[in-house]
């Protein structure tokens, strides 16, 4: 994905899961996944976390990471209906190279270097994933150079802004024309960090044009509880764990220098 930064430094729930095990794995027409009975029917797509939790995103938590990419996630099912249910993650380590598709999920989430000097981030958009398993994967850069935030204006670039926005391209959204869209490839500081996410109604028509109008929903995998042992008395209590401007850029986030 590509876009800029405007200022600042850089950076029902059972029914799907039965879904899961009885449908073959979703694959793409050209920009956009199939529907077979048409749209506004179901679409079910799995995702998962490859190696994304092993970049530091500037020391946001795994839990902050885990609720953005769901929230981001949401706001794309609020308006189409599609169901993205959480798989354990298969397949190579996140990098450009190509990789067979296999049983891999449908939306890989990763990161890795090597990037172009001005991206923050980049997608695959969903075509041929019988033989390429990159399509639909998206990529953060690990460059430290990029000040990841949650909920910090313009000090940082937004983690839930742009793995919104790439989102977007592993749907089979390209860039939009106009300003008022999330799908601007320019990082507009629009978010906040948690919670303040959303689109808009140039993204819902795009969306809408792709898949027809209806709603999903979001199906993470449970993390196990941790337990923790308190006192002397050794009680085990299980706790549920619950710069300068930037440009995006294959479909992808990119930085500008100036």
């Amino acid at each position: 994905m590509s876009g800029m930064a405007s200022g600042g430094a850089v950076r029902g729930a059972a029914a799907a899961i039965v879904a899961l095990f009885v449908a073959t794995p979703a694959r793409a027409d050209p920009f956009r996944w199939p529907q077979p009975n048409g749209p506004g029917s179901q679409v079910v797509l799995t995702y998962s976390y490859s190696n994304l939790f092993l970049m530091d995103f500037d020391g946001l938590p795994v839990d902050s990471l885990r609720a953005a990419t769901e929230q981001a996630l949401t706001l794309w099912s609020l308006y189409v209906p599609l169901t993205f249910i959480e798989r354990s993650d298969s397949g190579p380590t996140a990098s450009d190279t190509w990789y067979d598709a296999g049983s891999s999920p449908d939306i890989r989430i990763g990161a890795h270097d090597g990037f172009g000097d001005s991206e923050l981030a980049h997608a695959y958009l969903p075509v041929l994933t019988d033989s390429s398993g990159l399509a639909g994967d998206i990529h953060f850069n690990e460059d430290p150079a990029i000040l990841w935030a949650l909920g910090a204006g313009i000090t940082g670039i937004d983690f839930l802004e742009v793995v919104t926005h790439e989102i977007g391209h592993t749907l089979g959204l390209p860039h939009a024309d106009s300003p008022d869209a999330i799908m601007y490839p320019f990082h507009e500081h629009r978010f906040h960090g948690l919670g303040t996410g959303y689109l808009l109604p140039g993204d819902i028509r795009a969306i809408q044009s792709l898949y027809g109008a209806g709603s999903g929903s979001v199906v993470p995998t449970p993390e196990p509880p941790t337990l923790v042992l308190v006192g002397t008395a050794g009680l085990a209590w299980a706790v549920a764990r619950r710069r300068s401007p930037r440009r995006w850029q294959v479909a992808g986030a990119t930085r500008s220098t100036g």
